[in-house]
């Protein structure tokens, strides 16, 4: 039940922004294809990705992702709030 819980509370949590990755991409281009965001609505399809090649000189490194899963950012939020 309480696994249950946190899976719904952590999907509400990421739908505020789907398009996250779940870490940070390399800070220089490994593969030719390194995935920067996902689809708009989080789409797992390569079709809808955003490669970091794409982006604008400079822009990697300020690529944002889920540093911690987000069921992490709602246990640390009920536990030190």
């Amino acid at each position: 039940m309480s696994s249950q819980l946190l899976t719904l509370a952590g999907n509400i949590f990421k739908s505020f922004n789907p398009s996250l990755i779940s870490s940070p991409p390399p800070s220089t281009e490994e593969s030719g294809h390194d995935v920067c965001y996902l689809g708009p609505n989080g789409e797992e399809d390569h079709q809808h990705y955003i490669y970091c090649k794409d982006l604008p000189a400079g822009q990697r490194g300020m690529v944002g992702s889920w540093y911690i899963h987000p069921e992490r950012h709602v246990i640390e939020y009920i536990a030190f709030v």
